[in-house]
């Protein structure tokens, strides 16, 4: 019934926390595990090797020969499940409730358009203690409100896995997989929300997205927004252009408390590779040619530049489209006035009309009347005249008969 995927790299210290979480699932249908482990470099192989020795239910293993960092890790094992739903767990993150697939995969049963659920989550430190909630969409969402931003935690997700049965070729390549998987699946149906904090999301040294700044993750996600609108635009420009409009106001923000260092960090970061790649250049310029280190120190001043650029591409895109939102908005209220001023016009014409036909209706009303009455003098007229004849006819019998009398 579900394919449980655990996704994990690098997560000795958390990673059984997160497998005894999903051997503690109280369920009423059949579950497979699905490990797929991206090459780690500490004792994260060992940790689950450890576990399996004791596990009892159905176990796939996929493991990478070298760290392959791609969506490819999450994709090969959604090829390998055959449950009718897919839930994912990272292996730094775990399962706050014993009851979350059974809660999940009775909520996707009763509402069948669901393509995908989510619930909310919780953001823990290494030790588990909650930082803050991390609430989903409260309501049921669509495919629009996700391209707004992803609100779907990963630890949080359950997919039918009818939604997502062909994945496109290139999906494989990207960095990430969530954000992407979700709006594959949400074009078949809507997203669910099921209430409560059933999984914890960790934050650690070894976190890739929640350590990664503020101006790196900007970079990334506008990246990917440029991908995903390329394969999911067509007919949604107004909902990747909010989410654009979000990701600038997202940094704005930052910048105004003062907490970003956003694309100065960036390029600050940026300037320090830089640095050390002068450095390297210096020591190895002995034993290679000037031209190398030139070239390597362009390419430093040259991301630079491209972190710069970004900002501003992106910025003036975004003011672009809201000068043509806006031009697009002032034609609908001319339409609309042009609209309201017809209707205006009609229901003059109509008063108009009813006025004329009240006249004519009078008028005739009239006539009918003094018709009515010229026939009833008419009909009183015939009644005399009737009475007239008959009283001639009876003098007429009198004298023709008297007449004869003489005779």
């Amino acid at each position: 019934m579900v394919s449980v995927i655990l996704l994990t790299y690098n997560h000795e210290k958390f990673v059984r926390q997160a497998l005894d979480s999903i051997e503690s699932q109280r369920v009423n249908f059949e579950t497979e595990l699905i490990i797929s482990e991206d090459c780690s470099t500490d004792a994260t192989r060992s940790v689950i090797d450890t576990f399996l020795k004791e596990y009892k239910g159905k176990v796939t293993l996929l493991y990478s020969d070298v760290n392959l960092h791609s969506a490819f890790v999450g994709t090969r094992a959604l090829d390998a499940a055959s449950g009718k739903y897919v839930a994912y767990l990272d292996g730094d993150d775990y399962w706050a409730s014993d009851y979350k697939l059974q809660r999940q995969v009775e909520f996707m049963e009763l509402h069948p358009d669901c393509a995908l659920s989510h619930h909310d989550v919780a953001r823990v430190d290494p030790s588990g203690a909650v930082l803050r909630l991390m609430p989903g969409v409260q309501r049921t969402a669509t495919i629009d409100d996700l391209i707004e931003g992803n609100f779907i935690q990963s630890c949080s997700s359950m997919i039918r896995r009818s939604a997502v049965e062909r994945l496109p070729d290139w999906l494989v390549g990207l960095p990430v997989l969530d954000w992407p998987l979700y709006m594959l699946a949400a074009e078949h149906g809507t997203i669910g929300w099921i209430e409560g904090v059933l999984a914890h999301y960790r934050i650690h040294d070894g976190s890739v997205w929640a350590t990664t700044t503020l101006a790196r993750q900007w970079a990334g996600s506008i990246a990917l927004l440029e991908v995903l609108e390329a394969h999911f635009g067509e007919g949604r420009r107004s909902a990747f252009a909010a989410s654009r409009a979000n990701l600038v106001r997202q940094l704005q923000d930052a910048l105004a408390h003062d907490e970003g260092r956003g694309v100065g960090e960036m390029v600050a970061r940026e300037r320090e590779l830089a640095a050390v790649e002068r450095a390297e250049t210096a020591v190895a310029a002995s034993r290679s040619a000037a031209a190398e280190a030139e070239q390597r120190a362009l390419m430093a001043l040259g991301r630079e530049a491209a972190a710069l650029a970004l900002v501003v591409q992106k910025e003036h895109h975004t003011l672009q489209l809201q000068y043509q939102f806006s031009q697009q908005e002032q034609r609908y209220v001319e339409r609309e006035q042009q609209l309201q001023r017809q209707h205006a016009d009609w229901v003059r014409r109509s008063d108009d009309e009813r006025m004329v036909w009240r006249g004519e209706t009078d008028r005739l009303v009239a006539l009918l009347s003094e018709n009515s009455h010229l026939l009833r003098r008419e009909r009183r007229t015939g009644r005399r005249l009737l009475g007239i004849g008959v009283a001639l006819l009876a003098v007429l019998s009198v004298a023709v008969m008297w007449l004869a009398f003489v005779s």
